[in-house]
């Protein structure tokens, strides 16, 4: 028998705002290839938004939807405009609140032709926080969508260098054009209607941008946020092959890990680094694994998934035959000498070909030739620092609940005292109709909620057919369908992907509004059964306990100031969980005074004291 525990002491989160998603408001829109839902079909997914609980939609939002381009001016009363408003409105009528996009990409949707007809940057800046103070009175004042409370400031705005941005450094165009907002709302007297949401970086496990600009606008932002996605590396301990972390991988993404160092001139260097390959082994593989002492090109230190572009000099780098690695941990070393180069990137790139395969890197070390100094910093990655530059790499436990952790810490490390965090995008990419991505959204949020996380949003909550949009990529699109989702379009099926039956009660019961507290589980490294607790304004009480431990648990849980309670138990199994157009949340099937319970490997329950 295992014995659980609630630390109800104290809560580390006294204002959850819930499960959410993001939602674009791309239903009612009109599309060039007719591929429009109908009114019916609408309500159909608003309804389904509500049902899955989510308290707050983020949506897609640009200057696009109201900018005429015939008479170069703005007008509110646009087609797609309209559109939007009946987003917010039937948002509103189910009680679902939204964060809204002050455009989409950083720069491009500031300094173009809309904004400024004389390529000035300053006219650009100023016109654009004009035409968000413009938008939030047509939405909220004019036309009272109170429902729209947060501005999301741009979408993963880190990406970019300085020489596609005129010299200047992404996060200082991020801070300026948020503050202009600001400024400008504060001008016009509607800074009070929404809370500004920033900087959404991502997809990163470092928060380099995060940590560079909260200092320089604590004043200003109300909620700081960045983001990750779980590859579904489903790791074991022989993954990792010292302490509790490995860097991992992808592929396609021509991926890199690298450290910047300096390095003494004509000495010899000793490198060593221990690498293997989780893949199918039968198939095919081609592509290229190369580690030493890498050039420092322009604009290495922002995210761009390239690969490096020269050694330091010939013979500073080394490949690895990829085809004689397995899945068994094997050493390399490479020595090299210095020459006349000083500062240098120490690190590694992957770039193997093949669905589903990953390489493993781990313990990477630099030393002078004979001597027992370590000169990387963190080598074994288990520290929260930024001492890594990460190119599509990211990195991983053997637990996946310690992913998120650590994802989620990174963050909340950098945000000023007195403000929240959002977790402002997530989701674990293991095949959108895989029921075990139910469980995995179900530990992802164990996480979340243990470290005081005041919101975090699935991308996305549907599968979305984006107007006007034909493209096909590997971020998931397919002619425009952008299937990320927890359903898919409904012109495609009504019947839901099985994870968004786990969504569905952890949205539902978890709750969120302010005032609702969290109490963190006691979580045990290896147990790998996780668990979290909330309690709304109302007194009600839910649990979520997770299992994924490799067989069938037997526990209690000390509920501590909560003991007594009756429970109402959902539960969500991969293996029996069916779906069907209805779209029905699974209903209760157990009722129990306290909580001691059986659940089976990769399960979770939902416990609550709500009664529906």
């Amino acid at each position: 028998m295992l014995n659980l525990k609630i630390l109800t002491d104290k809560p580390v989160q006294e204002n959850f705002l819930g499960v959410n998603g993001i939602y674009h408001c791309f239903a009612p829109m009109n599309d060039n290839a007719g591929r429009r839902y109908t009114k019916q079909e609408c309500q159909i997914e608003y309804d389904r938004a509500k049902s899955l609980g989510i308290k707050i939609a983020r949506t897609y939002y640009r200057f696009e939807f109201a900018y005429d381009n015939e008479s170069k001016s703005f007008n509110f009363e646009s087609e797609d405009m309209l559109s939007f408003y009946d987003f917010c409105e039937n948002m509103q009528k189910r009680g679902i609140d939204i964060a809204i996009n002050a455009n989409w990409w950083l720069h491009a949707d500031v300094i173009n032709e809309v904004f400024t007809q004389n390529d000035d940057p300053e006219e650009a800046t100023e016109n654009y926080a004009a035409f968000i103070s413009e938008s939030l009175h047509q939405i909220i004042e004019v036309r009272g969508y109170t429902n729209v409370k947060y501005l999301v400031m741009f979408t993963e705005p880190q990406r970019g260098t300085p020489e596609t941005m005129r010299g200047v450094h992404p996060y200082d165009w991020w801070l300026k054009y948020t503050r202009a907002v600001h400024e400008r709302l504060v001008k016009d007297g509607r800074r009070n209607l929404v809370k500004m949401i920033g900087p959404n970086e991502g997809s990163t496990s470092t928060a380099t941008m995060l940590k560079y600009v909260a200092p320089k606008c604590a004043d200003y932002i109300d909620v700081f946020s960045c983001h990750n996605y779980h590859d579904a590396a489903n790791l074991d301990d022989s993954d990792v092959y010292s302490g509790k972390y490995v860097m991992l991988h992808g592929v396609p993404t021509h991926c890199r890990t690298q450290q910047k160092v300096i390095l003494k001139p004509n000495t010899d260097y000793e490198m060593s680094l221990y690498c293997k390959i989780k893949g199918d082994f039968s198939k095919p593989m081609e592509g290229d694994i190369m580690f030493g002492a890498l050039d420092l090109e322009e604009g290495s230190e922002y995210f761009r998934c390239m690969p490096p572009e020269t050694a330091i000099h010939p013979g500073s780098t080394v490949r690895i035959d990829y085809t004689k690695l397995s899945s068994e941990w094997k050493q390399y070393k490479h020595t090299f000498n210095s020459k006349d180069r000083g500062e240098c990137y120490i690190g590694c790139f992957f770039n193997v070909y093949q669905d589903g395969c990953v390489g493993l890197f781990d313990k990477i070390s630099l030393k002078e030739k004979g001597s027992d100094k370590e000169l990387l910093k963190n080598p074994d990655f288990e520290r929260l620092t930024d001492d890594w530059v990460l190119f599509g790499a990211c990195e991983y436990s053997s637990e996946n609940y310690f992913d998120w952790d650590r994802w989620a810490n990174v963050g909340l490390q950098y945000v000023p005292s007195g403000k929240q965090f959002w977790f402002d995008e997530f989701n674990w990419r293991g095949g959108l109709d895989n029921p075990y991505r139910g469980t995995e959204i179900a530990i992802s949020q164990t996480s979340f909620l243990n470290n005081g996380v005041q919101s975090s949003f699935i991308w996305s909550l549907f599968d979305q057919q984006w107007p006007n949009s034909h493209i096909n990529s590997d971020d998931s699109f397919f002619d425009g369908d952008h299937r990320c989702g927890l359903m898919p379009t409904l012109r495609r099926s009504l019947v839901p992907y099985r994870p968004y039956y786990a969504f569905g009660i952890l949205g539902r019961y978890l709750g969120g509004s302010e005032g609702t507290k969290v109490y963190a589980g006691e979580i045990k490294r290896g147990t790998k059964v996780y668990l979290t607790c909330t309690q709304q304004p109302d007194g009600n009480v839910t649990v979520v306990v997770a299992n994924k431990c490799g067989d069938s648990v037997d526990f209690t849980v000390d509920l501590g100031k909560f003991s007594g309670k009756k429970f109402y138990r959902h539960l969500y199994d991969p293996k029996t969980i069916t779906a069907t157009e209805d779209a029905k949340q699974i209903p209760y099937d157990k009722v129990m005074n306290g909580i001691c319970d059986t659940l089976e490997d990769y399960t979770f329950a939902v416990y609550t004291t709500i009664k529906d």
